[in-house]
């Protein structure tokens, strides 16, 4: 991970969905074993994890809050406390990019104690 920034999206690049699909790859995990490492050498950091679906998907509010709590649940098994972690979902991603990038998640630094 690079540096990181209140306010901004941390720099990951593996944070991607399958359409309807709220499961971890298996590149997510492993990037998200790094923000684990962060989190834990960086006890004051709050996060907050922001789910997005592409406009095609089903339910895309459930589906991109979904993606969110499974992000919050896997840093939650690594250690981190449920209390550092907020979750959001957005539903729709907008902008002109494709559906796959669309199916994502940021986690953006919220606070530092």
């Amino acid at each position: 991970l690079k540096k990181i920034s209140i306010g901004m999206p941390m720099a990951l690049n593996s944070l991607f969905f399958e359409e309807n699909s709220h499961d971890l790859s298996p590149e997510a995990k492993a990037e998200l074993e790094d923000v684990a490492v962060l989190l834990a050498n960086n006890s004051g950091v709050r996060i907050r994890i922001a789910g997005y679906c592409s406009g095609g998907e089903s339910d895309p509010s459930a589906l991109s809050a979904q993606r969110a709590r499974n992000i919050a649940d896997f840093l939650a098994f690594r250690g981190i406390s449920i209390s550092r972690i907020s979750v959001e979902g957005r539903g729709a991603a907008s902008g002109a990019i494709s559906p796959a990038k669309q199916r994502k998640a940021e986690i953006i630094v919220s606070a530092n104690k």
